[in-house]
């Protein structure tokens, strides 16, 4: 865990402010606090088809191309409304209050709440925490009362579920059946109050371990350690859903806080094969797709301010490696707060996130064929 400072970024015509604590996981130092929201309803799609959701995708031409395929933005209010939420109690009001700046006339059917520090710890260490019981307490206390404000909205905590890839420093797949087992049942107990109240869930499942790097000798077992995992994280959201929708968190670039190069694409096959295949197969009922693509954008174009430049998967020299890799054909910009070079990482980066939706729909086609032919 540690502390990221946020300085006051304008990304995307909203600010992120102020200062919080976040597990070393998910969010950005220069994550605004609230994401997304404000987008045209998408167009109606088959029954049969994945809720499919994004949280950012910079400009309005790939908007466009997600909706058409049936792709909608989610809300996303991350901690950092709320500095005093690090110490254990979420201040109910600002959370509601973040929510109703926004255009309250076209609030997404869905909406997340990003309260990781030290949420998120006390959930992995179960109902023996003596943290625990309040911590569940002000979780519910707050999702009751934005539902209550804002019931036309879909609400969840983001990563609730959370399964540990590490058992005892064991990875999933090869831990025993009696550590899987006990795991479970941790995480069983200690969340079952909570999702109670959500709306839909949101386990995390995004890619963070690369398999030729972490395991350059069985680079294949590597996603076979990711697939076990996925699977048992997706199985758990769903017995405890009960039936309401489960829509876990991937992502098309490999993420931080693992053994990865952050802001790289994910390998098409790997994305589709260890994410959303696995996903769905454990009984998803949709894929959401986290990229925080603007803030790394302008962590890039930017760069930390003098005195606080860092040197980890949330730096600007991460992302501008990144990006040069993958949307500057390898050529790195004389000056990166040139608006050009924006422009281009904004162009290139929505391109890709709805060339990963559309990879979602052509899979899901094909294994909706595949199914079809079994039966006939």
């Amino acid at each position: 865990m540690r502390s990221l400072f946020l300085a006051v970024y304008l990304v995307g015509g909203l600010v992120a402010f102020g200062s919080q604590a976040v597990p070393d996981q998910h969010i950005p130092a220069t994550q605004p606090t609230v994401v997304g929201g404000g987008e045209e309803k998408p167009e109606k799609v088959s029954k049969s088809s994945l809720v499919l959701l994004y949280d950012q995708i910079p400009t309005q031409s790939a908007r466009k191309r997600a909706l058409e395929s049936g792709a909608s933005p989610y809300l996303t209010i991350y901690q950092g409304v709320d500095p005093r939420a690090k110490f254990g109690t979420i201040n109910s009001n600002s959370v509601v209050r973040a929510i109703e700046g926004q255009p309250l006339n076209s609030l997404p059917r869905f909406g997340l709440l990003d309260f990781e520090s030290p949420y998120a710890e006390v959930l992995q260490s179960g109902c023996s925490d003596p943290r625990w019981a309040q911590t569940i307490a002000t979780m519910v206390s707050t999702i009751q009362l934005v539902r209550a404000k804002f019931p036309n909205t879909l609400w969840s905590y983001y990563g609730v579920p959370f399964v540990p890839f590490w058992i005892d420093g064991t990875d999933w797949a090869s831990a025993s059946a009696e550590q899987r087992k006990a795991a479970l049942d941790k995480i069983y107990q200690a969340n079952a109050p909570l999702v109670k109240e959500l709306d839909w869930i949101n386990c995390s499942i995004y890619p963070v371990y690369d398999p030729p790097l972490f395991n350059p000798k069985d680079p294949n077992f590597v996603r076979v350690q990711g697939r076990a995992w996925r699977r048992a994280t997706v199985s758990l959201s769903h017995i405890l859903a009960n039936g309401k929708p489960v829509i876990p968190m991937v992502s098309p670039y490999w993420q931080p806080n693992g053994v990865a190069r952050p802001g790289f694409l994910v390998p098409r096959d790997q994305f589709i094969e260890d994410q959303v295949a696995v996903a769905v197969d454990a009984g998803a009922t949709g894929i959401a797709l986290w990229t925080g693509i603007e803030s790394f954008i302008d962590l890039a174009v930017r760069g930390e301010p003098a005195g606080s430049e860092r040197d980890d998967g949330f730096s600007s020299k991460t992302w501008r490696v990144a990006f040069t890799e993958e949307c500057l054909s390898k050529i790195e910009p004389l000056n990166w707060s040139d608006p050009s070079v924006r422009a281009v990482l904004q162009a290139k980066t929505s391109a890709q996130i709805c060339d990963s939706i559309s990879w979602i729909r052509e899979w899901e086609s094909q294994n909706l064929q595949s199914k079809q032919s079994v039966t006939k």
